[in-house]
């Protein structure tokens, strides 16, 4: 399934999001580019002018298919997280501290993330992100962007 969310960065609030569900499939448009970008968060402020974007979940296999002939760009901040992700998708994910911004050369990332909210100031273990992941409180997600508003 699909959510669509478009957002405008000069206003905005609850009534400036619309959701729609979709089914899709994850080998769509620049899907198919030889470099693909990761993340472990989806921020406003990755959309400079704001923008649409299509937020698809995915599996862990999509994301294997997705990434297994494509060179990896990481944008996850945190060493324990990026050694995760290279060990379940079999490519190197390196730590990066760099922020992703959407724009039309880099309109698609794939999110690696946390459904649950974790106390101030904690760091987990590779182990505790694992187990995270086996609870199903870690998930995948495609996000494109569909249009700005530059």
């Amino acid at each position: 399934m699909v959510m669509n969310a478009k957002i405008n960065k000069k206003n905005v609030g609850a009534s400036n999001y619309k959701l729609e569900r979709t089914q899709i499939t994850p080998n769509d448009g620049a899907l198919m580019r030889k470099t693909i970008s990761i993340s472990n968060a989806l921020a406003i402020n990755m959309l400079p002018f704001g923008g649409e974007l299509k937020i698809t979940p995915v599996t862990l296999e999509d994301v294997r298919k997705i990434t297994s002939d494509k060179v990896v760009k990481s944008f996850v901040g945190h060493s324990a997280t990026a050694r995760l992700l290279s060990s379940l998708l079999g490519v190197e994910v390196p730590a990066n501290r760099e922020m992703f911004q959407f724009d039309w050369e880099n309109n698609t990332l794939i999110v690696f993330s946390m459904m649950t909210r974790l106390p101030e100031g904690r760091e987990l273990t590779e182990a505790e992100i694992k187990d995270l992941y086996n609870k199903g409180l870690l998930k995948f997600y495609v996000v494109e962007l569909e249009s700005d508003y530059a």
